[in-house]
């Protein structure tokens, strides 16, 4: 027999910390604020997922050693792209690692990419516009345009087109220990997609593991030394910078407080 005791009223000394939490693109989000103000923006929902119609093609989940930052200031980071992600998209990141990208295989084919950023309230926007060298020849019909929506500091939408199809590309990052992140990537496709954009596309998010050899390595440096080249690193980071204050925990201040870092 199990006697349970209660009282009437609840003790003066319980105290419940309410979270709003927002289920969307698969995933379940939590505001915090290190003020402790109300949410004063919303994600916003893309209905072909919601509803559906684009089914989850794949998913991929990566640990990473770095700042959450690092993660979407890599989109801002221009100079590498036309070093990191120029050469084959079939190229394994070990193999790029060991050629530089210089092999005969890595520049079989190339990838030629332009590309525009900007910031605006608690997003950022890029624009690659990607078309493709085969053998020194380009080839107009592979081109690409891949918009890049980033939301807060952790969630990351790439709406991908070609004329063989189009695609969401929906990725959110979680820290999990200091400098430690979990980045999952889940991609959908519209329905009518050829089984070669698919193909391309799942190829051009492998290319993503080359940065993580980089952001595994880098060390961090809050006043690095920037190019006229790197100037959109510098208004990025002044954008970032929204979400943190004098408030905001630190892992020092975290670790005096739980034991699961």
């Amino acid at each position: 027999m199990f006697v349970v005791f209660f009282r009437l009223a609840v003790p003066e000394f319980v105290k419940l910390k309410k979270w709003e939490v927002h289920e969307v693109l698969g995933f379940l989000f939590v505001w915090h604020h290190a003020e402790g103000e109300e949410p004063s923006w919303r994600i916003e929902d893309i209905p072909q997922i919601t509803n559906g119609n684009w089914k989850l093609f794949c998913r991929f989940d990566n640990r990473i050693s770095c700042h959450i930052r690092d993660i979407i200031e890599n989109g801002f980071d221009t100079a590498h792209v036309k070093h990191l992600h120029k050469p084959n998209v079939l190229l394994s990141a070990d193999t790029f690692l060991r050629s530089g990208g210089e092999s005969l295989w890595a520049r079989c084919t190339m990838n030629h990419w332009t590309a525009k950023n900007r910031v605006e309230a608690h997003r950022c926007f890029n624009e690659f516009d990607a078309d493709v060298s085969i053998l020194g020849k380009r080839w107009q019909v592979f081109r690409t345009m891949v918009k890049t929506q980033n939301i807060g500091p952790a969630l990351i939408l790439d709406h991908v087109q070609s004329k063989f199809g189009t695609a969401w590309v929906v990725m959110a990052v979680l820290p999990e220990e200091p400098l430690q992140m979990r980045l999952i990537q889940r991609m959908h496709f519209e329905p009518n997609a050829s089984w070669f954009f698919r193909g391309v596309t799942l190829f051009s998010a492998f290319q993503f593991e080359r940065d993580i050899l980089i952001m595994n390595t880098k060390s961090l440096n809050e006043r690095p030394p920037l190019q006229p080249i790197d100037m959109n690193i510098r208004e990025f980071r002044k954008w970032f910078s929204q979400f943190l204050s004098k408030n905001s925990p630190t892992w020092q201040t975290v670790r005096e407080r739980t034991l699961q870092w």
